[in-house]
């Protein structure tokens, strides 16, 4: 999909959408919970929006064109909005207003790294900040300039035309240049019969490189791993100069060098390209839905499956919140079978003490061969069962599969009416896990009373390990009109300074950017600071790359 099909003031395809419509209790539940009054949130005309002039003098211009061509250059109004901001709530409701302060000045497609070495030179030479692009899908705040000074203007470095890949059928590796999207890497890959197996939200959008710069974890990470650990080797443009990293399984050669780049965010260079471990295609996919009295004994069932030595593709817990909101917004089926089983379902939960409406529900999805998948379905659900879970057969998982990439249209929806909706994720020790879970709860929702507004957290457990796990948190409430930015930043303050009050860590997939920055010190330390910055000083020693991001 090209970009220009897109929308510019919000997710992904304009002709898709999230009808809740279609979805009997929904308003209903969501006037209950948030008091809502029927107010819009509207989304100005394009031809209203009036972008500061570009700062970037007409001599640069044409030797960008000159080393590029015009064919891969864009300064149109469109081009220049959708590549200042990535699509934070914040970054959402600034589209929306038409609020874009300091846009980019061009939009650059480079195809090779010669050209990205050349841009580097201009840029150094005539104080341009370069802000590295790949699907623009971060809600971190990573592609905002918000100060201009000492710059002449700012390019956006959109790389999405470098997209080949390579397999290595007898390595069962791939390498991949970094602008390639995920549909694209994934259908290449399955072509070979392979997955990497990695598919975020954002999968449908993002780009390799993204992914590595922000250390992205991808929905089935709890079997395959986050980028990282995919990770064997990279080329980086630095404006000092190309590091390559070898492609070897393991080396004990001093500190790896891969992990210094991957979540650099593009503040020490650009990766343009990376050979990452591939996974034979799963034969066979099972799913299991789990209903439990309480998110405490998900949480107990999930530790011991993880500790056994299970890893289910999936290992996705709600708790007693998001689970009703799953039940509440739930769509009705016009089979009228369907709806009797459900109504028989729901009847025999009742019995056993169970509950959508005060329970947790646990998804799990295993991958691999036909016998792989039954022996780790059969032993998950004997774990499940001794802490009081009760199966609901394979349609939760399913409807999940089929949704998964769908929950970003419903944000859109959700704006709409005025609902300021946003996530935060951390992760955390078993040990520590329930814990951070209550704190952080109680601080969103306490920040969000105190706009005079009810709030709404749903939390669940999103990607597991054997020694603990990441809690993903959504927080929603009636947006206070006027003071819409403020809010939701007094919101996510709340919600991170709890994170690592409580043990932690100020972000598990989305990253740090600009948004997230204030915390990088609390997180690493002073000493781990320093060393970031003096990484930057020697790989960027004219600070054209992604000024003031990450630090």
């Amino acid at each position: 999909m090209k970009k220009t099909e897109l929308k510019w003031w919000g997710w992904g395809n304009p002709e898709e959408t999230y009808n809740l419509e279609d979805r009997p209790n929904a308003w209903s539940y969501l006037e209950q919970k948030l008091g809502l009054d029927g107010r819009k949130c509207s989304v100005i005309n394009l031809d209203e929006i009036e972008l500061p002039a570009s700062h970037l003098p007409q001599p640069y211009l044409n030797q960008l064109i000159n080393l590029c061509g015009q064919e891969n250059i864009e300064i149109d109004k469109v081009s220049r909005l959708t590549h200042s901001l990535g699509l934070s709530y914040g970054d959402l409701i600034r589209r929306r207003q038409g609020k874009i302060h300091n846009p980019v000045d061009i939009v650059v497609y480079p195809e090779n790294e010669i050209q990205i070495q050349e841009i580097f030179k201009l840029a150094h030479e005539s104080q341009l900040a370069i802000i590295p692009y790949g699907g623009g899908t971060t809600v971190t705040g990573s592609l905002e300039m918000r100060t201009l000074p000492p710059y002449q203007g700012i390019v956006s470095l959109d790389l999405k035309r470098m997209n080949s890949v390579q397999i290595d059928d007898i390595s069962l590796t791939a390498t991949a240049e970094a602008g390639i999207l995920g549909p694209a890497l994934e259908a290449e890959v399955n072509r070979h019969g392979f997955t990497l197996g990695h598919f975020p939200q954002s999968f449908e959008y993002s780009t390799l490189g993204g992914w590595l710069a922000t250390r992205s974890a991808g929905q089935n990470s709890t079997k395959y791993g986050k980028i990282e650990h995919m990770l064997i080797s990279l080329r980086v443009v630095t404006p000092s100069g190309i590091l390559e990293t070898k492609t070897v399984p393991a080396s004990a050669a001093g500190p790896d060098l891969n992990q210094i780049f991957s979540g650099s965010e593009g503040t020490l260079g650009i990766i343009t390209k990376a050979t990452l471990k591939l996974h034979l295609l799963p034969e066979s996919v099972g799913s299991r839905g789990v209903l439990f009295k309480d998110f405490h004994s998900g949480i107990l069932a999930i530790k011991e499956i993880m500790q056994s030595g299970i890893t289910p593709s999936v290992l996705r817990l709600s708790d007693e919140t998001e689970t009703e909101a799953i039940f509440m917004l739930r769509s009705r089926s016009r089979n009228n079978l369907k709806n009797m089983a459900e109504r028989a379902i729901f009847w025999l939960l009742d019995k056993l003490g169970h509950s959508f409406m005060n329970g947790a529900l646990l998804l799990l999805i295993f991958e691999g061969t036909p016998g792989q998948v039954n022996l780790e379905r059969k032993i998950s659900m004997k774990i499940c069962r001794k802490y009081g879970g009760v199966s609901l057969g394979s349609s939760p998982g399913q409807s999940w599969l089929k949704e998964r990439f769908k929950q970003p249209y419903l944000r859109d929806t959700l704006l709409d009416n005025a609902i300021m909706v946003d996530t935060l994720e951390t992760a955390t020790t078993w040990e520590r896990l329930e814990r951070l879970y209550i704190a952080a709860k109680g601080s969103l929702n306490q920040a969000i009373e105190q706009f005079g507004v009810k709030p709404l957290t749903l939390t669940h457990i999103s990607h597991s390990y054997s020694e603990g796990a990441s809690l993903y948190f959504t927080f929603m409430s009636k947006q206070k009109e006027n003071l819409e930015i403020e809010q939701w930043s007094a919101v996510k303050k709340a919600g991170i300074d709890s994170f690592l009050e409580n043990g932690g860590t100020l972000s598990h997939h989305h990253g740090v950017g600009r948004d997230h920055s204030l915390w990088l010190e609390k997180e690493i330390g002073q000493l781990g600071k320093s060393i970031v910055i003096n990484l930057k000083s020697q790989l960027d020693p004219h600070n054209i790359l992604n000024p003031s991001n990450l630090i």
